[in-house]
């Protein structure tokens, strides 16, 4: 093979893999980790603050707001880091290239 064909095949492997999707669901799984870092890190600006007591950003426990009895903050929280680690795992293992529908 040369290195015409080498780039060539490179180049048709490249189209292929925005074709079927997989650049697609990368671009929206950066997205989606992106968001959810921004989540966290603003949930857990309030869960600190909340839980430290220097501001009543979020409802006491047990009050109206709360969520299965935690405040809303907290549960966005702990909502934002799972979405965070899932969209991380997901990114892990899938490459550009990968075709991850079954064939």
């Amino acid at each position: 093979m040369t290195k015409d064909e080498t780039s060539e095949s490179t180049q048709d492997l490249q189209m292929s893999s925005d074709n079927d999707g997989t650049g697609f669901l990368r671009r929206m799984l950066w997205i989606v980790f992106a968001v959810s870092l921004a989540g966290v890190a603003f949930s857990g600006t309030l869960t600190y603050r909340e839980l430290s007591g220097t501001a009543a950003s979020c409802p006491s426990v047990g009050a109206p707001g709360t969520i299965f009895g935690l405040p809303a903050c907290v549960f966005g929280l702990v909502m934002y880091a799972l979405l965070a680690v899932l969209a991380g795992f997901a990114l892990m293992h899938t490459r550009p290239g990968d075709d991850t529908r079954a064939r």
